[in-house]
């Protein structure tokens, strides 16, 4: 269950980023197809946020998906820990307003994946029955996808950053001589 929330702070964070209200009102009816319209609407609402934004968005959709009865228990049960999980990892920055959070790009990229791979089982369990909420959930898997295919760069730069932080001599610039490559010095003292 989600910890240190109040009731009052988690209409705040529904109602502020107005994804969560969006979906709410999509699932008023599960069974109906959604309109285009409709889900290139929520489609651009969640690609105009920055990632802490759309991952909270995203994980907030999973709450009220996890709370429909209509879904399968067997689906709602994921949908509701992972969201517990990122709600309470990074809901408090997102009400705080905090601009980016600091080195949680490793961590934002796999609950992206986490959260497209059960939003896609989501859909597939309700595809059956109900289309509209199916389509709802694959709409929702790709945009964690998406989300979490974008970090890469950023993943890949928090890496080099790091490499570089533990092998000094990886920031110094070798000098070039022409067309002869010089060996690294650290290999000769061995």
């Amino acid at each position: 269950m989600m910890e240190n929330f109040t009731d009052r702070q988690l209409v705040l964070l529904y109602t502020g980023l107005k994804v969560p209200v969006a979906v709410a009102d999509l699932l008023a009816t599960p069974e109906r197809n959604l309109a285009e319209d409709e889900i290139y609407a929520l489609q651009t609402m969640i690609s105009e946020m920055n990632a802490e934004k759309a991952l909270v968005a995203l994980a907030c959709c999973a709450q009220i998906l996890a709370g429909h009865n209509d879904l399968d228990a067997a689906a709602r049960t994921p949908l509701r820990f992972q969201s517990d999980c990122i709600l309470n990892d990074y809901a408090g920055h997102v009400l705080a307003q905090e601009k980016e959070i600091e080195g949680q790009v490793v961590y934002m990229q796999e609950d992206f994946e986490a959260l497209s791979e059960i939003f896609g089982l989501s859909a597939d369990v309700a595809r059956s029955e109900l289309v509209g909420l199916a389509t709802l959930c694959d709409v929702l898997a790709d945009m964690s996808a998406s989300y979490a295919e974008a970090l890469e760069p950023d993943l890949a730069e928090f890496y080099l950053h790091l490499c570089l932080d533990e092998n000094p001599q990886a920031k110094q610039p070798a000098a070039h001589l022409g067309n002869v490559i010089p060996f690294p010095s650290s290999r000769l003292a061995h």
